[in-house]
Order: C-alpha cells, then sequence, then structure tokens
C-alpha cells in the first residue's frame, strides 16, 4: 500500500478526526463557495467553477481509493453477499417508486403516476452522472414541455417535498442521538448545528406557509436593509418564498400532511436499503448506527454543490462518519467504492423503463381504452 494508504492498526480515530476537520470540511465549503446558483456574467467564470468542482470531486475519491487497495477491492466484490445484493436492489427500486409517489402527492391528478415515475428515473440519472442542479433542471423541464406544468408549480412540488424530506431527516437525526450520543464525540458540535440548521430552515418554512406575503415582503425589506439583494441567489429565494405564499394555504397544510406520508414512506424505504448496503459488504451497524448514518448520508446530499452523484464528497464523508463506530477505514473505502459502482449500475439499469414506458404509451390497446 502506497501514499496516504494506513493500515488498521495505524489508522487511530484520532488521526482520522484530523484528516475529516483540515481537509474534508474546508473542501465542503469550497464546493458551497462554487455553488451553481452564484450567477455571472462571464461565461469563463462558470467554466472555472465547474472545472473546481470536477477537480475537487475527483481528488476526494482519489483520497478515498488511496485508503484501499485493489486486492482488497477485489476481495471485497468477490465476496459480496447475493442474498443482500438482492435485499439491495429490491429495495432500491422501491426506493425510486416511493420518490415518484412523492412528486405525485404535490403535482395532482393532471400527470399519470407512470409519467411522474419516468421522470424521477430521468432526474436520478441526470443527478448521478452530472449535477444535482441538472438533475432539477431536467425534472422541470419534461414537466412543463410535456405536461403544460408550469415552472413555479414544479418548482414548488419539487421545493415541498425537499421540505418534507428535510422534517423526516430532522427527527431521525434527533431520535438516533437517543443511542449514539457517546460515541460521536467529535462530531457532537456539527450534528447540533445541523440540528439547529434544519430547525431553522423548517421555521422560516412555517412563517412563509402561515403569514404568506407578509412575512415575504418583511423578509425581502431585512435583506434589502442589508445589501443582500444584489446578490442573485438571494432574489431566486426570495421568489421561490414570494410564489409558495401566494398558494392556498388550506391546500399547502393538507399538501404537506400528505408530503410529510410520502417522505416517511420514503425514508422507511431507504433506511433498509442503506443497511443492506453495507450487510452486502459484512459490515454490520446496529439500529441507531443505522439511523445516524442514514441521516449524516441523506444531509451530505443537501450540500449545495452535487456533481457526478455526489462523487467523492459522499464517500470522504460517510467513510469518517462510519468510522465512529468500529470498521476500519481501509475496509470502509472499498465498500464505498463498491456501493459506488453499484448504484452507478442500478442507476443505468433504470433507463430500461423509459422505453417500456413509451412502448406503453403507444400501445393501440391502451390507445383504445382512452376512447
Amino acid at each position: 500500500m502506497h501514499g496516504l494508504v494506513l493500515s488498521d492498526h495505524c489508522y487511530t480515530k484520532e488521526k482520522a478526526e484530523r484528516v475529516f476537520r483540515r481537509l474534508i470540511l474546508p473542501l465542503h465549503l469550497c464546493m458551497f463557495l462554487m455553488d451553481d446558483s452564484k450567477k455571472t456574467s462571464s461565461s469563463w467564470g462558470k467554466k472555472f467553477r465547474n472545472a473546481g468542482k470536477a477537480a475537487l470531486a475527483l481528488f476526494l475519491a482519489w483520497f478515498v481509493v488511496s485508503q484501499t487497495d485493489l486486492a482488497q477491492l477485489r476481495d471485497m466484490l468477490n465476496s459480496i453477499s447475493i442474498l443482500w445484493l438482492g435485499v439491495y436492489a429490491i429495495l432500491f427500486i422501491l426506493a425510486v417508486m416511493a420518490k415518484a409517489i412523492q412528486y405525485k402527492i404535490v403535482i395532482g391528478r393532471e400527470v399519470t403516476y407512470a409519467r411522474v415515475l419516468s421522470v424521477v428515473v430521468m432526474q436520478n440519472v441526470v443527478s448521478n452522472f452530472l449535477a444535482a442542479s441538472a438533475g432539477v433542471a431536467s425534472y422541470v423541464a419534461l414537466l412543463r414541455v410535456e405536461h403544460g406544468v408550469k415552472v413555479s408549480r414544479a418548482m414548488i412540488a419539487f421545493i415541498l417535498t425537499k421540505v418534507g424530506d428535510l422534517t423526516a431527516i430532522f427527527i431521525l437525526l434527533l431520535a438516533s442521538l437517543l443511542g449514539v450520543w457517546s460515541d460521536i464525540e467529535s462530531v457532537k458540535g456539527l450534528t447540533l448545528f445541523m440540528l439547529i440548521g434544519m430547525g431553522g430552515f423548517l421555521a422560516l418554512f412555517g412563517f412563509v406557509v402561515l403569514f404568506r406575503e407578509r412575512f415575504v415582503v418583511f423578509l425581502r425589506s431585512v435583506f434589502e436593509y442589508l445589501s443582500l439583494t444584489r446578490f442573485g441567489p438571494t432574489n431566486q429565494g426570495l421568489d421561490i418564498l414570494d410564489a409558495l405564499a401566494k398558494q392556498d394555504q388550506t391546500d399547502i397544510l393538507l399538501t404537506m400532511g400528505r408530503v410529510l406520508a410520502g417522505s416517511f414512506l420514503y425514508l422507511g424505504v431507504t433506511l433498509p436499503w442503506l443497511y443492506s448496503g453495507m450487510r452486502m459488504f459484512d459490515v454490520h451497524l446496529d439500529g441507531w448506527e443505522v439511523a445516524f448514518t442514514s441521516a449524516f448520508y441523506y444531509l451530505v446530499t443537501y450540500v449545495p454543490v452535487q456533481i457526478f452523484g455526489g462523487l467523492g464528497v459522499t464517500e470522504a464523508s460517510m467513510m469518517y462518519i462510519y468510522h465512529l463506530f468500529g470498521p476500519s477505514v481501509p475496509e470502509l473505502a472499498a465498500v464505498l467504492i463498491g456501493l459506488r459502482v453499484l448504484s452507478a449500475l442500478m442507476n443505468l439499469s433504470l433507463l430500461l423503463y423509459l422505453p417500456l414506458y413509451e412502448l406503453r404509451k403507444i400501445n393501440p390497446f391502451n390507445q383504445m381504452k382512452k376512447h
């Protein structure tokens, strides 16, 4: 083993914590500062940011790969549990279907579930192989072009779904602390910071729904006083809040109840999915540890910049978090690389649904049923 590769006996938890503080957190901050939403008039500036994000993603991916060796990775891939692989694949498909249910709840009856599922498949694939922002754009564009769903409505559906997910994650993370608090000494501050941040965002959403335009006007005046409205992301965020505030309050509250049910359904599928992914490689975690690591995994996906499906960012972060509960870094590096490969293959396999959906649309029997 060469470079940054460390053996089990010398890679202590203290060293892992130092690496996380000195390398991973600063790189997360750098990736946040290079968010796509910070529009500039210079196309060269945008190209530079995209190149920087790709370089950071590849660097973090290299960092994870450097923690293991090819022989260890090959042995681990050869020893995959076929039973848990089957469970993992089935739960992956169910998770995608659950996500489509969430969007269908918000979008309404004008778009069929089969079509929403095809949109979610496309969004999922684009997000995992390009950037998260590209996945969102594909979701909005498909609904607008094919079904006439307004951009504002499509974005509100997306935001309500994300708010529901964030609420479920907040509850999951808070509950998981009951069982892991004594084991997460090095990330207690970060965990509390994330809980406060999520709580603040959910409170902001609640104020917008309850006080509507009055609160948005007040918020806009505060940002104008602080000279923050000169930044594009600020205005974009205020415009989204304004569109949300103009929705019927009763409809929003009723919809949020259904969205939360969908979010907990999605969480109920993805928790065992993440657990089965670790068991597939013979890594054992108890229930509290699964809950905490899963909540952290979801929060990593909320990092404003995701390129290549969070390549590098997800693996580097989760390698550290999983290491808190015992598994060695070399073992985790091999597991996370294996999961990345399987995730890519499964996302590609989802594309098979798209031609099947198109064939279903042009099936003469289906056409006869419409008339």
